[in-house]
């Protein structure tokens, strides 16, 4: 466990990597491909927005993002990795306040 301002977690760092889709087909696609990310155990946070066809995954540090997109069956290529410090993560995303 790492010590945070926000208490414990279980890491210290996490990837946040943004990406495009090209094989969304409709809003209920780009739902489904969200629920499917977001089952997975590496994955810590997601967004799929259709309209843009734009994406946004945190995922566990050591994590294959490559190989997590292809088995989802997923057309991407990506615009941006990041790794940020959980705490910054917390910080910076409503979502986990």
């Amino acid at each position: 466990m790492v010590r945070t301002r926000f208490g414990e977690a279980p890491f210290d760092k996490v990837l946040l990597v943004k990406f495009s889709i090209s094989n969304i087909k409709d809003r209920e696609d780009a739902a489904f491909i969200q629920y499917n990310l977001l089952l997975r155990d590496e994955i810590l946070q997601g967004h799929v927005d259709f309209s843009s066809k734009k994406a946004s995954i945190v995922v566990l540090p050591g994590k294959n993002v490559e190989e997590i997109l292809r088995e989802e069956g997923i057309k991407y290529w990506i615009d941006s990795k990041e790794t940020l410090s959980y705490e910054e993560l917390i910080e910076n995303n409503n979502q986990f306040q």
